[in-house]
């Protein structure tokens, strides 16, 4: 087992203990950042909590106790995440939804877990609950992100996000120590969420994981990965998925870098560029995608381009494989590598958005050799990770430099 110090003090057992920490020190940094119609803004710590606070003293306020459970369905938005902070500080646990699930695998979800509560994004998502909630008769009510749609809809479980925000605060203006007393009163072994998972017999399981796991996998990530406040993700995998989980609450609960949401699923290559992360997690899929574009671009280019990115792959290649197995390139290799790097790489990582990028990483399923090979050739360092939900994600990965090809690390 890893043995490393914490960024958090070991009386902090559960992330909403995290998060309160994190605000307390550094309320007025940069949070989170999301994309609306083009325009990026930011959301401070504070901020954060200040959200957080009212949806937890919100749902309180709306009969959520402590062992309940509340179902969350949407893209990712901070408010994903305010909702699953606040269902948490409430000592309640969130269940994440998968947003492509038709009504009838929403219906398995929130009735084997007896949600109480079904947070969504929109009438879209809303108007699956409406097919199943008379078979789920746990479910009380029915909060929602985005009401465009909605706003002349009259039902007695529809509830806006910004409604249950107002009664949040009202809530917290009449017991203003109300919320401390909730989180402090969360402990490590609690089930902080739970996602179904499919398994290989019958239908998805829904795996229980705990606060002190999410703790747990944040820290070690953070000291694999080296992650500081200064770095910078961004959000765009499933965040009902653990893989999107470890950047997204575990290591920003953690270190509290920054989490930047893209605008949508179409979006993403352009915030790429807008953000040029430091840190880019992706499932091998995606890894594949850019380096087909890139080599389709090489292929339209004039001779000379091409040849000029030919010659410097070809170098790139000699340089890592021999940094990679632990040996120290002639002085003639570094100059033609660094020289290969400021005319080609440097341009080329520019132009994908990972200008920026420190280290790269892949998991959910096995990635190419070549894949690897070539981002490492052009100064992207991947790193392949294996985990499983129910280990609350990683459980193996390489750091930086301590590496070897073909494994998914220690």
């Amino acid at each position: 087992m890893i043995q490393t110090k914490s960024p958090l003090p070991e009386s902090i057992d559960t992330l909403p203990k995290a998060l309160l920490h994190i605000a307390n020190r550094q309320p007025n940094r940069i949070a989170l950042r999301r994309k609306d119609f083009g325009i990026w803004h930011d959301i401070h710590w504070s901020e954060y909590l200040e959200e957080v606070k009212q949806v937890a003293l919100g749902l309180y306020a709306l009969g959520v106790k402590r062992g309940d459970h509340v179902s969350i369905i949407g893209e990712n938005k901070p408010e994903w995440l305010y909702s699953a902070l606040g269902v948490m500080s409430t000592g309640a646990t969130f269940v994440g939804v998968y947003t492509t699930n038709p009504p009838a695998e929403c219906e398995y979800v929130v009735g084997h877990s007896k949600s109480a509560v079904y947070i969504c994004e929109d009438e879209e998502q809303f108007d699956k609950a409406l097919v199943f909630r008379s078979r789920t008769p746990d479910l009380k009510k029915l909060i929602v992100w985005d009401m465009e749609g909605l706003k002349h809809f009259d039902d007695p479980m529809l509830m806006s996000f910004d409604d249950l925000l107002a009664l949040g605060k009202k809530t917290g203006e009449d017991h203003p120590k109300l919320f401390d007393e909730l989180v402090s009163g969360g402990k490590g072994e609690d089930i902080g969420g739970i996602i179904y998972t499919s398994g290989t017999t019958g239908p998805p399981k829904g795996a229980m994981l705990s606060h002190e796991g999410y703790l747990w996998v944040g820290k070690q990530a953070s000291f694999i990965t080296r992650t500081t406040i200064n770095d910078e993700t961004i959000s765009f995998l499933p965040l009902n998925h653990v893989y999107e989980q470890v950047f997204d609450m575990m290591v920003h609960l953690t270190v509290g870098h920054i989490v930047n949401f893209t605008e949508n699923t179409d979006t993403v290559t352009t915030d790429m560029q807008d953000v040029s992360p430091t840190l880019f997690h992706a499932v091998p899929r995606i890894w594949e995608k850019y380096y087909s574009s890139i080599v389709l671009k090489m292929a339209d280019a004039t001779w000379f381009k091409r040849t000029c990115y030919e010659i410097s792959l070809k170098i790139g290649s000699q340089y890592n494989t021999m940094k990679l197995s632990g040996k120290t390139p002639s002085p003639a290799l570094q100059l033609a590598y660094w020289t290969a790097y400021f005319v080609v790489f440097r341009k080329l990582k520019k132009r994908l958005g990972f200008d920026r990028v420190r280290l790269g990483f892949s998991g959910a399923a096995p990635i190419s050799h070549n894949i690897l090979k070539f981002f490492q050739s052009i100064g992207i360092p991947i790193r392949e990770g294996y985990g499983m939900t129910e280990t609350t994600g990683i459980t193996h990965m390489s750091d930086e430099f301590n590496f070897k090809l073909g494994t998914v690390g220690k």
